[in-house]
């Protein structure tokens, strides 16, 4: 493999998904205050987490790893395993997470005010 398959494929991948899980989430299940949008931070947080498990596995399976016979031998360890790497990658994807919960939130705010405005 390659220095660019093993670091930066896996960094755009992340940094890309902690950008649109929060938009994607937001636009199925908008937000109606403060509170809300921060739920949907947490969702997405959890979903990112999860997709970062998905892509350690796939990367070690791309790099030979036996996956199959890891998860017949120890299931609970391997899944574990992926789930703490997806959560040790929070330092890739969480500011990006957290830049789009903010200007999600500024766009949220600027829309109640225009609503107020228009309505009084």
């Amino acid at each position: 493999m390659t220095l660019t398959l093993e670091l930066a494929l896996p960094l755009i991948v992340l940094a890309v998904a902690a950008a649109a899980v929060p938009l994607a989430i937001c636009r199925v299940w908008p937000p109606r205050g403060d509170a809300g949008l921060a739920l949907r931070g947490l969702l997405a947080a959890l979903v990112l987490v999860v997709l970062a498990a998905g892509l350690f596995a796939v990367l070690y399976a791309v790099g030979g790893a036996r996956l199959g016979a890891a998860a017949q031998s120890a299931p609970l360890a391997s899944v574990w395993h992926f789930l703490w790497l997806g959560t040790m990658s929070a330092l890739v994807w969480a500011p990006f997470l957290l830049l789009t919960i903010l200007g999600l939130g500024r766009r949220l705010r600027a829309a109640r005010q225009a609503e107020e405005i228009r309505n009084g």
